[in-house]
């Protein structure tokens, strides 16, 4: 009976968060308007995904929620892919949520479902096998917008544009996760000082608190900010990020017992490339 007991609840732990996955993904996406794009660009292994919702300042829909878990979820299979940019169509990066939309769902008591779903997506995003950078250009990124662009490797900003953890104006705090991953970058005090504070703060200052990593006036040099981090082979770039987001040593062991003598390996050698 123990035994029974055991692969019933193992089995639960299993299927429950997709069962949860879909019962948010059916509800959301049918609330709302916009699209999340994504490109392929196969010659140089670069992927974009566009926030397009111009209208409204790319404030994601419960539509587009769905369309960039969707994104993602292609992304992982991705086999040549090296990395992801991550921009916004028109003059917004993302405003955050859609307020008509979320009206909808605290209306239809769906918070929770939307959060977790949103969440579960920056997750995966956050342990894509790309390298993934933010674009955050036009009026910059806010709310909902800067939990996404922070759930990329690298977070660049224009000159010109802003980025704001402006939660506690709307009365809320982060839902997707952003809370933490601002922690993480800035370290608790400073965390804690722009989610109380409230206010967006200038591509200077975000690159001098550490906030973004760096600013850039155009995609062209978004791209050559990339360019000596993707360079090598597309499983050497996979397996260095894979690297990043393992839990243990002995799996970064075992990423190394796969490329050692492998196609990748072999070409360097062949190469003779020197590095002293």
């Amino acid at each position: 009976m123990g035994n029974i007991i055991r692969y019933i609840i193992n089995n639960f732990k299993i299927y429950y968060p997709n069962i949860r996955l879909n019962s948010a993904r059916k509800y959301l996406e049918k609330l709302g308007e916009g699209s999340v794009d994504l490109e392929l660009d196969k010659a140089s292994g670069i992927a974009t995904i566009f926030i397009n919702n111009p209208k409204k300042k790319n404030a994601m829909s419960g539509k587009m929620m769905v369309e960039f878990y969707r994104s993602v979820c292609v992304l992982e299979d991705w086999n040549e892919g090296k990395a992801l940019i991550i921009q916004g169509v028109g003059d917004c990066f993302c405003s955050g949520g859609d307020l008509d939309v979320f009206k909808q769902i605290a209306a239809d008591r769906k918070t929770k479902e939307m959060s977790f779903f949103m969440t579960y997506t920056m997750n995966k995003l956050s342990e894509l096998p790309l390298i993934s950078f933010s674009f955050i250009t036009g009026r910059g990124a806010f709310g909902g917008g800067a939990e996404i662009a922070l759930s990329s490797d690298f977070c660049l900003i224009h000159p010109s544009s802003k980025i704001g953890f402006v939660h506690a104006t709307m009365g809320v705090t982060p839902a997707w996760g952003g809370g933490f991953r601002l922690r993480q970058r800035v370290g608790m005090k400073t965390s804690l000082q722009l989610l109380l504070q409230s206010k967006s703060i200038n591509a200077e200052n975000a690159v001098n608190i550490g906030l973004v990593d760096s600013i850039c006036n155009s995609i062209s040099e978004v791209q050559t900010f990339m360019s000596d981090k993707i360079h090598h082979d597309p499983v050497v770039v996979k397996s260095i990020k894979k690297t990043q987001l393992a839990t243990e040593s002995s799996i970064c062991s075992e990423i190394f017992d796969e490329l050692l003598g492998a196609e990748s390996n072999r070409k360097a050698i062949a190469a003779k490339l020197k590095h002293l």
